[in-house]
């Protein structure tokens, strides 16, 4: 049986496998709370993200050679192995649909003791992960979706009747201020994204207002509060 600590390798490295970002904040924090240290949570990313990498390069050589081209393997992830590399590679192989990486990984994790009954525990708790995690992106679609559609900004009249043709001598710039949705610094964070940080009203983008005696221009900046951590 894996203890907690095994459990949570598994679960960082099919959170990377799968990309899900949720997924790994909550596999970080367990791990830390069943004895990981520090570097053995980043070991455990590192790891992961060879096997994701490896896997990445792996579909698109063979995207590639279907297609005739010259295609580069990527780089191996096997050239050291130990207990903890092995259950955060095959959690990362299960999650990333990489049978070639978890053919390798398994055979690499029975050398360092882990059981059959081990690496079953391990495959079906990066099969949950990796579930969770279209789940969640899944739900984030469809809120996604059911945002309203942006309304065009109807023209306006620049003055009355002034044109090309008008005789005043004037040249009117006419435009209709559109406006932009505002976005925190941090990369469009807001009320849903749970880190605590709130995106500023919309404000109209900077526009070029017509007057009597010549066009001025008028800029309104869009501005947010707080700061984001989030990913």
């Amino acid at each position: 049986m894996l203890n907690p600590a095994d459990r949570e390798l598994v679960g960082i490295g099919a959170s990377i496998g799968a990309g899900c970002h949720s997924c790994l904040e909550y596999h970080l924090d367990a791990g830390s709370h069943a004895g990981l240290g520090e570097a053995d949570l980043l070991k455990a990313i590192e790891d992961a993200e060879c096997v994701r990498r490896s896997a990445s390069g792996q579909l698109s050589a063979l995207g590639r050679q279907r297609l005739g081209q010259a295609a580069e393997l990527p780089a191996d992830c096997c050239d050291t192995s130990d207990r903890a590399k092995e259950l955060a590679a095959v959690g990362a192989a299960v999650a990333a649909n990489s049978k070639a990486n978890l053919e390798k990984h398994l055979a690499a994790a029975r050398l360092t003791g882990l059981s059959a009954r081990d690496l079953d525990e391990a495959v079906r708790l990066a099969r949950a992960v990796q579930r969770r995690s279209a789940e969640i992106l899944a739900e984030e679609a469809t809120h996604l979706l059911a945002r309203p559609e942006p309304v065009a900004a109807e023209a306006v009249p620049v003055s009355a009747g002034c044109g090309p043709d008008c005789g005043c001598g004037e040249t009117l710039v006419s435009s209709a201020l559109p406006v932009v949705e505002s976005r925190a610094s941090s990369g469009g964070c807001g009320p849903d994204c749970g880190c605590g940080s709130e995106a500023s009203e919309s404000t109209p983008a900077p526009g070029l207002v017509a007057t009597a005696g010549a066009a001025t221009a008028a800029a309104a900046a869009p501005t947010a509060t707080g700061a984001c951590g989030c990913s």
